[in-house]
């Protein structure tokens, strides 16, 4: 910066100074988000200004990060933002991308036991659907049913033993059906 005076009663000596442009500060605010296991895709002209502005017709182009992935349990995980237009210092505020459980349903296939039998249910005899990621759910089948019960159709249930892959669901558990079938008996 250069001073100048036109007043001729002083001897004005000046030396130069620095006029410095910081970067205009500006923060967004985004919320973003998908089902377990589908892939992170980020929109990254989805986000709202929340303090400050973009000025002289300039065109900023925002960068959004996230450490979430397609195996990334449920949760939220915060958003990192940036660009490369050096005259703004873009900042998130409150940007979330968040993963939300997905629909999960059981139905333990149908299996038979003999009358007066011990009753053991196969414990891997059920249907999943919409199981993601290679995920392994704990599940154990159960029945009401006993050896002292008659010939007829039961309940089996699962229940599924709550663990960090378990908690990515939204699990609906069906019935499925333990038939109780007749003894064959031989007469001499």
């Amino acid at each position: 910066i250069r001073f100048v005076s036109g007043n001729d009663n002083y001897d004005i000596n000046a030396t130069d100074g620095i006029l410095t442009i910081e970067a205009r500060v500006v923060k967004i605010s985004t919320t973003q988000s998908s089902f377990y296991g589908d892939n992170v895709l980020l929109n990254q002209s989805n986000y709202s200004i929340v303090q400050g502005s973009i000025v002289n017709g300039d065109i900023v182009q925002i960068s959004m990060t996230t450490s979430a992935t397609s195996q990334s349990n449920v949760g939220n995980y915060y958003m990192n933002v940036s660009s490369t237009n050096l005259n703004y210092n873009i900042q998130a505020q409150s940007c979330i991308y968040s993963i939300y459980r997905i629909s999960l349903s059981i139905t333990p296939n149908k299996q038979t036991s003999v009358y007066g039998e011990n009753i053991e249910l196969a414990q891997g005899e059920y249907t999943l659907t919409n199981v993601v990621n290679g995920d392994v759910l704990n599940i154990v089948l159960l029945t009401d049913a006993t050896n002292e019960n008659i010939v007829g159709e039961y309940d089996i249930t699962a229940n599924v033993i709550e663990d960090g892959v378990s908690a990515n669901y939204l699990l609906t558990i069906k019935k499925g059906v333990l038939e109780i079938v007749k003894r064959n008996i031989t007469l001499k």
